[in-house]
């Protein structure tokens, strides 16, 4: 939400639709997180490439490949709208109150439960796997239908920060 937030205000463009900066203190949540002993494997926010590049990098630097669920990714039907009209893919829009993690499969109620308890963790889901694969990411639609997730040749916004 903060990427379309900022580049609307920005740009000066009225997109006729409520779209609020996802700001956010992310660390309450993680603390929160670790007092419970959820065995965080790895955290990373989601300003600077928003969840799809994240996902890329990581799977980039590590001997891991992962699954999303397109479905169940938490996209706001503001933005999902916005991106629509304007021809943006969501998963790389920035977001400053955002973050993935990875956790033991075990313990994913306990944290989605610890998290939404909080405002900032409202739209916590679980939005994927990771595999044993070759370091690919992977798109699963709501059809079942996987394609390989890649980076975008172009950037669809400029840096906001």
């Amino acid at each position: 939400r903060h990427g379309m937030a900022v580049m609307a205000r920005r740009e000066g463009i009225d997109l006729d639709i409520d779209v609020q900066s996802d700001v956010a203190l992310l660390s309450p949540l993680i603390q929160a997180l670790l007092q419970a002993d959820i065995d965080l494997h790895c955290a990373r926010d989601l300003t600077r490439g928003g969840l799809g590049g994240t996902m890329l990098e990581l799977a980039g630097q590590s001997e891991w490949g992962m699954v999303l669920d397109e479905s169940r990714i938490p996209v706001s039907p503001p933005v999902a709208a916005a991106c629509e009209l304007l021809g943006f893919d969501p998963l790389f829009i920035a977001n400053e109150g955002c973050c993935v993690l990875f956790l033991p499969q075990q313990q994913v109620q306990s944290a989605l439960d610890i998290l939404q308890a909080f405002g900032a963790g409202r739209w916590a889901s679980t939005i994927g796997r990771v595999t044993a694969d070759d370091n690919r990411v992977r798109i699963k639609n709501r059809y079942g239908v996987e394609r390989p997730l890649s980076w975008h040749t172009v950037d669809q916004l400029p840096r906001i920060c």
